[in-house]
């Protein structure tokens, strides 16, 4: 697994998902609870073959926070 690390304005429960970049499918999706500050968790790609991914946070009403892009060797 790799580990990232991100920073959240509030205590709350998070959702982080692991998108297929060509398709919009969902690959991953884990709830976790998440602290004010940084935060670190790991994430788990041996399994997924898609080589470009969006990793996307979502809060507790599945509205955004933030999208990135992953590329996996």
């Amino acid at each position: 697994g790799d580990q990232i690390m991100f920073k959240l304005t509030s205590d709350s429960t998070y959702v982080m998902k692991l998108v297929d970049k060509a398709t919009n499918q969902v690959m991953s999706k884990e709830k976790i609870v998440g602290k004010v500050g940084e935060n670190m968790m790991t994430i788990y790609t041996k399994s997924i073959q898609s080589k470009y991914l969006y990793l996307v946070l979502e809060d507790g009403n599945k509205k955004q926070i933030n999208k990135t892009t992953i590329i996996l060797n």
